[in-house]
Formats: C-alpha cells, structure tokens, sequence
C-alpha cells in the first residue's frame, strides 16, 4: 500500500466505501475539484493501483472567537486558518482485508 497525491491514472471502478455519495465523489468529481483548486486529494493504493481508501484536503478559516485561547492571544487577525477535512473513505473489502491480515 501506498499514500500517493491522487492522479486519474488511478483505477477507481470497483471502489467501494458503502456511502454512495463518496464513492460518487472518487468515480466522478475528484478530478475536475483537484484541477480547480478546490482541495487536495491524497489516495491510498494497492499494488494494483486501485484506490482502496481516499482523503480530501481544503483550506477554511474560523473566527478567531472559535480556537483555543492560547491561539486567540498569539494572532491578531479577526479570523484563523485552517486545514478542513471535507471527505474521508475507505473501500469495504480492502477494510476486511487489512484486519484479517
């Protein structure tokens, strides 16, 4: 297995979390919001090249109001950045997999 940046070249076909609509985002949409800048996508692969897991990356900012106090104290900005986890799946049958193993 290996955790690679996402790339079209990645067999996708039988992926399969069990949630329709991540399995619709890797089949469908993963590449146009990779090629737009909307996230980052990071795969994780077998030896085959089959996507058997998947995670997105995107840049959001919350109010200053909303972190820890000790980050509140350090910036002086009315609002923070931060890295949002928007999709997170993993393929059934590589789960069984990997626990059997």
């Amino acid at each position: 297995m290996k955790i690679l940046p996402y790339s079209p070249q990645f067999i996708r076909d039988k992926f399969d979390c069990g949630k329709s609509s991540l399995n619709n985002y890797i089949l469908r949409n993963v590449t146009k919001d990779v090629k737009a800048g909307a996230c980052t996508c990071f795969v994780i692969i077998n030896d085959n090249k089959e996507v058997i897991g998947y995670y997105t990356l995107s840049t959001e900012s919350i109010p200053k109001s909303d972190a820890p106090l000790e980050y509140q104290k350090k910036i002086n900005y009315p609002y923070l950045p931060v890295i949002l986890l928007g999709r997170l799946a993993v393929d059934k049958m590589s789960l069984v997999m990997v626990t059997v193993n």
